[in-house]
């Protein structure tokens, strides 16, 4: 990436400097003990129902109290109640509100930070139970943190039924807590170049696309490595691409960041870690465009708009997908994918930040590719550089 950046005639962006590093801490449960106590000092064993990790190697928490957080960041939510900040346990739901129009401005790690400022010493996410057992393998697996991540000693989820059980149970309860976590840190880098403004230089756009795949992620398979051409190879090269035309074009007059995230696979670590020590100022950072799997699809879609609705920019895109004789539309897919993708870390920091992509419109010539995609090769051996891979919805964004 910077051998092709330099090549185009793109600078380090960091202080003269095109790595930008970017500490990681993973996190994965090794054991995990929750037994729950109710007024008449019955006990309840619900450790086969959670999954676990701690801020230490090895956490204890003794009667702590149990309380219902609800959907944390709403009006009365219980981060903003007396009894999290003497250091309860709390049990909440890490989803927007049923009929809510559009995602809310959080996610689950900002809903962990409320929960921890406001004292919580631990937070359990409520997770449906046919999801229970897919969400607890990203705890085996090891979740990520970044050290400037704000989140209660104890983080977790429960089963639903299991948290049922215990929120129509008589009050209080109290719980013993013991957690036992493999933490493994390491370091790795986000890649910034900058080409410089003509008229307005101390104004920013900036272009993004995550670098990471999964590497070996099928041991003993007769393929085991997880390329990730599409995602996010394809975004990878498209942004070079850019860079690669606005160096040799007209100088715009604004100057272009192009960042190049690493570990967008591990929760978004990357960029959040950009949004918390940019090169650039934030508040004069005007847009922020993200890349995320480019070659799926062909000319004609409709556009899938990532960021709809967040900021005051939609009447912009629309002219721009009127232009192509396209509509511009935020369906379904395009509230799936709005939280896990690094334009997320950008919006939450309060730059208009979006994809735009005609792989998440309605429209079959991008929606059926996608869908397809998402399940024969998304996050598997079989994402590979094809013959096959249509680029003309790649050019036509």
């Amino acid at each position: 990436i910077i051998g092709r950046l330099a090549a185009a005639g793109i600078a380090p962006a960091n202080g003269g400097a095109w790595l930008q590093p970017v500490a990681l801490e993973t996190r994965r449960m090794r054991s995990a003990r929750f037994v729950v106590r109710t007024p008449d000092r019955s006990a309840m064993d619900l450790s086969a129902d959670v999954a676990m990790v701690g801020m230490g190697a090895s956490v204890a928490l003794a009667g702590v109290t149990i309380i219902d957080g609800g959907y944390v960041g709403e009006a009365g939510a219980a981060e903003r109640a007396g009894d999290v900040r003497s250091g309860a346990l709390v049990l909440y739901r890490d989803t927007d509100p049923p009929a809510l129009p559009q995602p809310r401005p959080t996610d689950a790690l900002t809903r962990l930070a409320a929960l921890a400022r406001a004292g919580a010493r631990g937070g359990l996410a409520i997770v449906a139970d046919d999801a229970f057992d897919r969400r607890r393998a990203a705890f085996d697996e090891g979740l990520v943190t970044i050290p400037s991540d704000t989140v209660p000693t104890v983080r977790g989820i429960i089963r639903e039924s299991a948290a049922k059980r215990l929120l129509e149970a008589p009050a209080p309860l109290v719980a013993d807590v013991d957690v036992g976590t493999e933490v493994v840190a390491l370091t790795s880098h986000n890649v910034i170049g900058i080409l410089r403004g003509a008229r307005r230089a101390d104004e920013y756009l900036l272009y993004s696309a995550h670098w990471d795949s999964f590497g070996h992620c099928r041991p003993g398979e007769p393929d085991e490595i997880c390329n990730g051409a599409v995602d996010n190879a394809s975004g990878t090269a498209g942004l070079l691409e850019l860079a690669r035309a606005f160096a040799r074009g007209p100088r715009p007059d604004r100057s272009v960041l192009f960042l190049f995230t690493t570990a967008e696979e591990m929760g978004l670590a990357g960029s959040r870690q950009y949004a918390r020590t940019p090169v650039a100022p934030l508040d004069r950072t005007v847009v922020a465009f993200n890349l995320d799997v480019i070659a799926l699809y062909e000319r004609g879609n409709t556009v899938g708009f990532v960021g709809a609705g967040l900021t005051d920019a939609d009447s912009v895109f629309e002219r721009l997908a009127t232009g192509q004789r396209r509509m511009l539309e935020a369906g379904p897919m395009t509230r799936m994918v709005v939280r896990s993708s690094d334009a997320w870390s950008l919006l939450m920091a309060g730059v208009p930040s979006f994809i735009l992509s005609g792989a998440i419109g309605s429209g079959t010539n991008g929606n059926s590719a996608f869908r397809d995609y998402l399940a024969t090769r998304y996050h598997r051996p079989g994402d590979e550089l094809l013959a096959s891979l249509p680029m003309g919805g790649a050019a036509e964004e």
